[in-house]
């Protein structure tokens, strides 16, 4: 929007918050880390917990990926929610599905939540169509591009997150997307969106 400073956008953290502090401190401009922040499962061994004050004074916001406690997410003053819209005009989807779901124990370091039901994801379609923005955030990307990264696998479970971003770039295609999750580096337009995937504690400016 105009008058905004736009975020530079953080790669996934999973929980290494001494190393993420850090990086927000020499950034210095407002951030949004997209997802696996590691609410939940962090901090590890040797680490640091997040620096909320620094956060909020900052300006720095992070969105919930598949490794994020969703309800302690809810909690957290800088959480962005799932189907937001924010300042700068960057709308937020959150959540994906774990491919080492089965080796992981439910409500320790796994959550049945951690996809949006159908019920929100139809939701969130209607509000993105109305609100049409330019710029998509969220941690996993549709699943034709999933399938182009060749991290399609999911054993018989088919991720509903990655479905829904399927039509939602079809009901409106935004002129930029942005995600993590797959901890790779990626940027490249197809059908006039750019597509860009910032890496584990990576930084990405737009």
């Amino acid at each position: 929007k105009k008058g905004t400073i736009m975020p530079i956008f953080i790669g996934d953290v999973h929980g290494e918050w001494t190393k993420y502090n850090s990086l927000i401190k020499e950034i210095g401009k407002p951030t949004i880390q997209v997802g696996d922040f590691g609410i939940g499962l962090g901090p590890w061994p040797g680490q640091d917990m997040y620096d909320i004050e620094l956060m909020r004074n900052g300006n720095h916001r992070f969105g919930r990926g598949n490794h994020d406690n969703p309800f302690l997410c809810k909690e957290n003053s800088q959480y962005i929610p799932d189907g937001s819209l924010t300042d700068e005009g960057v709308y937020w989807i959150g959540g994906a599905m774990s491919a080492d779901r089965n080796n992981r124990i439910s409500g320790r370091d796994w959550w049945p939540e951690e996809e949006l039901t159908m019920d929100e994801l139809y939701t969130i379609m209607d509000d993105y169509e109305q609100k049409k923005p330019d710029i998509l955030a969220s941690h996993d990307c549709p699943d034709f591009l999933a399938r182009y990264l060749g991290v399609s696998v999911n054993g018989d479970y088919k991720s509903r997150t990655r479905q829904a971003l399927d039509a939602i770039v079809h009901i409106h295609a935004p002129k930029i997307h942005i995600f993590g999750h797959h901890h790779k580096s990626f940027d490249d337009t197809i059908n006039g969106v750019r597509y860009i995937c910032v890496p584990i504690l990576s930084v990405v400016e737009i």
